[in-house]
């Protein structure tokens, strides 16, 4: 669908589900089973045409292909639908596996006069069900934020985006409304490669929608985006919406919680040759009430009252990608410093990362080799926080699919083979080394807020297990993630990926005794539909 979803974004995990949009153009009851009929009779149909009519038909009136349209003079309508299909399978230090289904279909409508101005609205049905007792993982959370703790199910029918935007300039676009806020996807090259390093190694590290999950949080609020042929200048303020793993209440607004920030990038060849830089500066503001935000379980413990949460963000990362011998050498930078307040302590912490690769597109399987180290700085409960806040990212990417940890008092190295032994399958392998920073802090992990459920354990956003309960060790373990894409027809790809994360001495928690029960395991499949 022209101008809807940004071609470039590729998977959750991998490379081949479409997704976070961005950028200037791109950018609740069981029973109600229509959007899945209408969603599959759509799809159906688009696999039946043949792949070779993507190019679109010229003059007015109503085209089918690429997309279903309405062309009258400089009036166009665009119709789309997506249809995805994701049953999990979680064993998350529980001892047994429990295993669940997503359902996601979303209806979208895009109308634009000119080159002037878009408005752009997007329904979503999204359900999970099959939910059990024992279940562990993302599977708990789907579970815990449900109607009732006891639901086998979860659904939720909402307006997932409803935005306009007006381009009254060259190179300028102002949008004002719902939308995705996924910072770092602003930019997306043409060549493959770089297009990953973009959006699946730099993107999305502090400001992203969760995208692999079956709620995806969105935002009401505004951007400016201004592009000449060097720069790219995005600016948002906004209000996260509820969502992500909250199915059943998701899309509310939250009033106490609010973000904002300003991205410059010049791009490649602006400043260094073959090299994008990009600097950023970020603000975030959670007042939220205790019975919105529940208690954090870090070493900040909040049960009465509001939160009180100042932070203000600055970094900058850089991505190079520079031919060495008979291939492509790419080098990651990233890094942020934070100040200012965190529940009445000062706040004061800093992240870094860095990554290498060599590719050698020539070579069978066109094998891809990258090496990386992420940090994000820890603390204890003394003196000033120095935790480093991971604010309201997309973390499933990056470290480890099992999603046990956020980038919060963490040393990750890692290894990852990217080989691609047809055109149409991709494969990714990532071995992943996790340590505590600081042995005296806490073991993290979340996504950010994502529920005004404060009574349930985790409506704050992120977890911790205290340091006093493990032992002050530093070895959290080792993960192994494999995950294949197999791009059946230009509108249909499949997804099955599993993830092992051997626990470490921080797993040796109270419910973690044994040594099975310190594993961790995911996997899952996923067809995903889209015309």
């Amino acid at each position: 669908m022209k101008g809807i979803v940004c071609s470039a974004i590729a998977t959750s995990c991998g490379e081949a589900e479409g997704v976070p949009r961005a950028g200037v153009r791109a950018a609740s009851r069981l029973r109600l089973r229509a959007p899945h009929i209408v969603g599959a009779l759509a799809c159906a149909l688009a696999w039946l045409l043949p792949a070779g009519t993507l190019r679109a038909a010229e003059g007015d009136g109503l085209h089918a292909t690429p997309s279903v349209y309405w062309q009258d003079g400089d009036h166009r309508l665009d119709l789309g639908v997506e249809f995805r299909w994701r049953p999990e399978w979680w064993d998350a230090t529980q001892g047994s596996t429990d295993g669940i289904q997503g359902l996601r279909t979303r209806v979208h409508a895009q109308y634009d006069f000119r080159k002037l101005v878009t408005a752009f609205a997007e329904f979503q049905d999204a359900r999970v069900l099959h939910m059990g007792a024992d279940a562990s993982g993302a599977a708990q959370l789907y579970q815990r934020f449900s109607e009732s703790p006891t639901d086998s199910a979860t659904s939720g029918q909402d307006i997932r985006q409803g935005w306009l935007e007006v381009r009254p300039l060259q190179g300028l676009a102002i949008r004002g409304g719902r939308m995705d806020v996924n910072l770092g996807t602003q930019t997306p090259a043409a060549e493959a490669n770089w297009r990953y390093l973009q959006l699946w190694r730099a993107a999305l590290r502090l400001v992203g929608t969760v995208v692999w999950t079956n709620g995806e949080r969105s935002n009401d609020g505004g951007s400016l985006a201004y592009e000449t042929d060097a720069y790219h200048l995005f600016v948002f303020g906004a209000n996260p919406t509820t969502g992500v793993f909250d199915i059943h209440k998701a899309y509310e607004h939250q009033s106490n919680l609010v973000h904002g920030g300003v991205q410059l990038t010049a791009k490649r060849g602006t400043w260094l040759p073959n090299t994008e830089v990009r600097t950023f500066f970020l603000g975030y503001r959670d007042g939220r009430p205790a019975r919105e935000a529940g208690s954090h379980d870090g070493q900040n413990v909040v049960t009465t009252g509001a939160m009180d949460i100042d932070i203000y963000t600055f970094g900058f990362s850089s991505i190079g990608v520079y031919p060495l011998g008979a291939g492509l050498a790419d080098l990651f930078v990233w890094g942020a410093g934070q100040l200012g307040e965190f529940n009445g302590r000062d706040h004061a912490a800093g992240a870094g990362i860095f990554e290498a690769g060599y590719r050698l597109p020539e070579l069978p399987a066109k094998p891809w080799l990258r090496l990386g180290i992420n940090v994000a700085s820890g603390g204890d409960t003394s003196g000033d926080h120095t935790t480093f806040h991971n604010l309201l990212p997309t973390n499933h990417p990056y470290y480890g699919f099992a999603d046990q940890l956020a980038f919060q008092n963490l040393m990750d190295l890692f290894g990852q083979l990217k080989l691609q032994p047809h055109e149409k399958v991709g494969l990714n392998l990532m071995l992943h080394h996790f340590r505590l920073l600081n042995a005296k802090d806490a073991q993290y992990f979340g996504s950010g807020a994502f529920s005004k459920q404060g009574t349930k354990a985790g409506a704050f956003g992120y977890g911790g297990v205290p340091a006093s309960t493990h032992g002050f060790n530093h070895d959290v373990g080792t993960e192994l993630d494999v995950v294949i894409d197999w791009k059946l027809h230009p509108h249909a790809a499949l997804q099955g990926g599993y993830a092992y994360l051997w626990g470490g001495d921080v797993f040796k928690a109270k419910t973690r005794t044994t040594t099975s029960d310190r594993d961790v395991q995911f996997g899952y499949l996923q067809l995903s539909l889209s015309y």
